[in-house]
């Protein structure tokens, strides 16, 4: 005597398409943490305008008058204007052209040994971290340390569990 089990196609098409919706639902979730996480990267990362009390500090320590200059921008304009998105398929981070901190993002970024060359006192006081290439340097950094990796795992086994 043959003894004979059939899954149904119906049954088994479901549960394929049940995976693999779920595995999309965990790569979306895990695209979007790998952008605010390279965001938040990104600000840690790049360099701050000083505060009218560290100009009128450093001014002090030269024997100059305190500063009666207006400031150009408020310090940390740069970092606010980071912004990310993500899809199925990607993370970003990025400064859009519209924002607070645009007008010197790219100079900022990508022009040091070129249009400048050394950290001001508010960058400086943010700490060695601060520099150019922030954005770069953060991407470099969370694949460096496989959060990247770690974010993703999690998010796409959690689905399967």
């Amino acid at each position: 005597m043959q003894v004979r089990v059939i899954l149904d196609n119906a049954k088994l098409d479901a549960i394929i398409g049940d995976i693999a919706e779920a595995q999309r639902r965990g790569v979306a979730r895990a695209m979007r943490e790998i952008a605010e996480e390279l965001k938040e990267r990104g600000r840690f990362y790049c360099p701050i305008s000083p505060t009218k009390s560290q100009i009128n500090n450093a001014r002090k320590a030269k024997n100059l008058k305190p500063s009666k200059a207006k400031m150009r921008s408020t310090p940390g304009a740069l970092a606010r204007s980071i912004d990310c998105n993500a899809t199925d398929k990607s993370a970003a981070a990025y400064i859009a052209a519209g924002s607070e901190g645009a007008a010197y993002a790219r100079y900022i970024h990508d022009q040091k040994g070129v249009k400048w060359h050394n950290r001001g006192i508010g960058t400086v006081a943010k700490g060695p971290q601060a520099d150019e290439k922030f954005l770069t340097r953060a991407l470099a950094d969370l694949e460096d340390e496989g959060v990247i990796e770690e974010i993703i795992s999690d998010h796409i086994g959690e689905q399967l569990r």
